[in-house]
């Protein structure tokens, strides 16, 4: 198993994610979240 692409697809998902919350489109007041999955990450 590719474990190094695996990571690397979640890694940037995460990321992905990250940056769709920091924009506050879908929740605001959320850093909570983002600190987790920036600490996750």
């Amino acid at each position: 198993m590719d474990y190094k692409k695996d990571y690397s697809i979640l890694f940037n998902t995460i990321t992905d994610v990250i940056e769709i919350l920091e924009s506050g489109v879908i929740f605001p007041n959320i850093d909570d979240a983002i600190n987790k999955l920036k600490l996750a990450q």
